[in-house]
């Protein structure tokens, strides 16, 4: 017979080295999990053979609305051509999200904008994304994406990377390092 030590319950720490759950088996035989609030005090204790207290599987998201893609991508269309936008340099665009992610939130998603900048790439994918990426901090990369509707697409043509453009667009998240832009259209270039 192994004469190794058994262990009897197993401690789950956080980063700081604080225990926040003890996985141990019940007195009757059940895997058990005692939950520990953040001073090691006992919160719940959770029998995980218990049907009952099993995790449950989140439920599909709703949609808000009931648009297509297309639809939501025309929307935002007319919103941008019926605004003339608040002026702003891609690099400064970029910069405020890295800086204060909430305050350029705060001051930039949901409003129009005509950003200028230097272009680092022009991307017409398969799937009908048509895309314009501006140069924020960094020489390669583009971290300022333009999104453009399937109409604007001869405008776009002509664009290549190094050129200066200003782009009208609505602001709508900052995500992977990137500001994204969409209901697109070219404002000036040179």
């Amino acid at each position: 017979m192994d004469e190794s030590p058994r262990v009897r319950e197993l401690l789950l720490e956080d980063a700081n080295g604080r225990v926040r759950a003890k996985l141990r088996i019940s007195e009757e035989g059940r895997p058990v999990i005692e939950v520990l609030d953040t001073e090691g005090s006992p919160l719940r204790t959770v029998d995980l053979m218990d049907a009952a207290a099993a995790p449950r599987p989140r439920s599909k998201a709703r949609l808000v609305s009931e648009d297509s893609l297309d639809e939501w991508r025309d929307k935002v269309r007319q919103e941008v051509l019926a605004q003339h936008g608040s002026p702003v340099n891609a690099y400064k665009l970029y910069i405020d999200f890295r800086e204060d992610y909430r305050g350029a939130t705060k001051k930039y998603v949901n409003e129009v904008l005509v950003v200028s900048g230097e272009i680092v790439e022009v991307q017409f994918k398969d799937f009908g994304d048509i895309h314009v990426g501006l140069k924020g901090l960094s020489n390669f990369q583009a971290e300022v994406i333009c999104h453009f509707s399937d109409t604007e697409r001869a405008s776009l043509d002509r664009l290549r990377p190094g050129q200066r453009v200003r782009i009208r667009g609505k602001c709508t998240e900052y995500v992977n390092k990137r500001v994204k832009l969409w209901g697109c259209i070219v404002v000036d270039v040179g």
